[in-house]
């Protein structure tokens, strides 16, 4: 299943986190689940907290994708996400919340109609279409 996380909380065993071109490998009891607050939605994924380095690496990364194991299956896989808080709770788990990717802002401008100084006065008349009968079908005799 991909796509985000509902409110009721998803369970596993093992958890991928991929960050640009790294895979930080989490092991033990991981949880993920959607909240919302203040209007928004967020993904939380819930992981212990066993390497600083790999705290660090998703810290300075930003952006992240992560798929939760259940005995070596994939039952979720995040879409992109940016990383909004990084957090240890009073258990000593990490909690991780990210939002999904905002959409890539168009560049390129519209086309814009000329100023009407530079307009054609001129209406240009296409030919209408003729219409044409269709061929007579042949008699069977």
């Amino acid at each position: 299943m991909s796509g985000f996380p509902g409110p009721r909380p998803i369970h596993g065993d093992a958890a991928h986190i991929t960050v640009d071109t790294d895979l930080l490998a989490f092991a033990g009891k991981i949880m993920t689940r959607g909240i919302l607050s203040d209007g928004y939605g967020f993904a939380e994924l819930v992981l212990p907290d066993v390497d600083p380095q790999q705290r660090r690496d998703l810290e300075r990364a930003g952006r992240y994708q992560y798929e939760l194991y259940v005995e070596g299956e994939a039952p979720y896989s995040s879409p992109g996400l940016t990383l909004r808080e990084i957090r240890r709770d009073d258990d000593g788990v990490l909690v991780v919340t990210g939002s999904p990717w905002p959409p890539l802002k168009r560049t390129a401008r519209p086309p814009t109609r000329p100023p009407s100084s530079q307009c054609s006065r001129r209406r240009t008349r296409w030919p209408r279409p003729r219409l044409v009968p269709p061929p007579a079908r042949p008699s069977i005799r």
